[in-house]
């Protein structure tokens, strides 16, 4: 036995690898899980909203309190105009205040880490009816968000993407923007409108 001492070290490392090897496996197993039950609560999510707001009622606006609302509004949008053949069209064909409510709850959802952030996962018509539904809505991040888009606009030929200028309207847009303040404007926009 003691000529083949170097078995049971072999031995004793194979264990702590396969120790190691598991809980590494363990913990992406349980962080793949997490993302597919957050994917999963999503669509449920979505689903209720989409069935909840198939009939927008004065009772159903008054009674929903803000985010659901916005995000019920556009769950009701979406179930309208999803089955058409040209998405886009269908889209531009619905009345401003339907439009703007859309892009505010892209808008809402996407900016709140960094104004950028709303550009890069978002295109047109979002894009441009952003700041077009912020002013209607009376928000004084419009000419903020204006700025931003001439950056991400590829047919504006008069101006180019720069780092710099990102960074800058990011930290301008963190510094003014106030995410209470907008969810009671596009509350008041959304009441406005639809009943």
């Amino acid at each position: 036995m003691a000529d083949y001492w170097y078995l049971w070290l072999i031995l004793v490392l194979l264990i702590v690898i396969l120790f190691v090897a598991g809980g590494k496996a363990s913990k992406a197993s349980n962080k793949r899980h997490a993302a597919m039950q957050k994917e999963i609560e999503a669509i449920e999510k979505e689903k209720a909203l989409r069935e909840k707001f198939k009939t927008l009622t004065p009772e159903l606006l008054q009674a929903t309190p803000m985010p659901e609302l916005l995000e019920g509004v556009t769950a009701g949008i979406q179930v309208r105009i999803e089955h058409t053949a040209d998405l886009t069209a269908a889209f531009n064909n619905l009345p401003e205040h339907e439009r703007f409510c859309y892009a505010l709850n892209y808008f809402f959802a996407d900016s709140r880490d960094a104004l950028s952030e709303f550009f890069k996962k978002n295109g047109e018509p979002l894009t441009s009816l952003a700041p077009k539904a912020l002013a209607a809505a009376g928000s004084t991040l419009a000419q903020i968000v204006r700025d931003m888009l001439s950056m991400y606009d590829a047919e504006n030929e008069a101006v180019s993407y720069d780092e710099a200028t990102v960074a800058e309207l990011n930290k301008k847009f963190a510094a003014t923007a106030d995410f209470e303040l907008l969810s009671r404007q596009i509350e008041d926009y959304i009441h406005s409108n639809f009943l």
